[in-house]
């Protein structure tokens, strides 16, 4: 696996056979998400589409593992503090809406565990002016 993740992802959007797509779908979510960092959204949406396939629990634990580890990437890289003025978020329009995809991808597994996660990054996101109209 490179460290290219959009063109692993174009590799399974290109590929007919079910059968590999599938199982470059497992290889994209389980090696970027141990990569970890910003590779947890090809992760993410590699798991979420897994689990439109099959309902396995470690699909859904893969996606929320994934979707927690962009969020906490993304506050890692984005809060910064400044001397005698506090904390501060800087956050892009196109962070902003690699959040809400990620947001998206887990209230799309229609699972408790998923909504629960989602509407907490959500709650955050709103609370912190994080997302960008």
């Amino acid at each position: 696996m490179t460290n290219h993740p959009e063109e692993a992802w174009e590799c399974y959007l290109q590929t007919e056979d079910s059968r590999v797509s599938y199982q470059i779908l497992k290889l994209i979510g389980n090696e970027y998400y141990k990569m970890g960092n910003g590779q947890y959204l090809f992760s993410a949406q590699s798991f979420g589409e897994l689990l439109k396939i099959d309902s396995h629990p470690d699909y859904l634990d893969g996606l929320t593992g994934a979707g927690v580890g962009y969020f906490n990437h993304t506050l890692s890289a984005k809060w910064h503090t400044h001397k005698n003025e506090g904390p501060e978020l800087k956050m892009s329009k196109n962070d902003s809406e690699k959040l809400i995809e990620v947001v998206n991808i887990l209230e799309s597994s229609s699972l408790p565990k998923g909504d629960k996660i989602a509407s907490t990054i959500r709650a955050w996101a709103v609370q912190n002016q994080a997302l960008h109209s």
